[in-house]
């Protein structure tokens, strides 16, 4: 695994479909974690962030593949205020980033095994802290949000960290058939 990241020619994630809102919330980056690729799982870089108040803990992974590190760039520009770009020392990434406060917007989504599960869209889910208490969803939003909690509900529990074993992509871009 190198210990860089190639960041030349890759663009910010901007807009994505796939926002299922679940918590608006002020959120504490507080651990980041690159973890190798092997035959269950791709390359990323797992990201906890831990509630200002009474959201609790959320963890992200950010796949580090073509497709998908417009979406880690998106992050770290967001949340940093500089567009990472050529080769940049993961150390480097981390002490950007690990202390920083920012607002998200954690959705919600039914998975194809009908159960529940709370997930960052592919991107537009990070709210300037400042911004946060004018933030609001959309009608589409309040039904993804609703479904995923119904899901819920009627079945097991699940949550982020149960299901980090079989999860091996992060979310859909909805104007593709392919995870990105």
């Amino acid at each position: 695994m190198s210990d860089t990241i190639n960041f030349t020619g890759v663009e910010a994630a901007k807009g994505g479909n796939f926002v299922d809102p679940g918590v608006i919330g002020l959120f504490k980056v507080t651990d980041m974690e690159m973890v190798a690729a092997t035959d269950k799982v791709k390359q990323h870089m797992t990201v906890i962030f831990q509630g200002e108040k009474e959201e609790g803990m959320y963890k992200e992974r950010f796949f580090i593949s073509e497709k998908a590190l417009g979406r880690f760039k998106y992050f770290i520009e967001e949340l940093t205020g500089n567009a990472p770009d050529g080769d940049l020392q993961i150390s480097r990434i981390k002490d950007a980033c690990l202390g920083k406060i920012t607002g998200l917007k954690i959705g919600g989504t039914v998975g194809d095994n009908g159960k529940g599960y709370s997930e960052l869209s592919y991107a537009d889910f990070m709210i300037k802290p400042e911004d946060i208490a004018d933030a609001k969803f959309s009608v589409k939003e309040q039904a993804a949000i609703t479904a995923a909690l119904a899901a819920i509900a009627s079945g097991p529990k699940s949550s982020t960290a149960e299901t980090e074993e079989s999860i091996d992509e992060g979310p859909k871009d909805l104007d593709s058939e392919e995870e990105v």
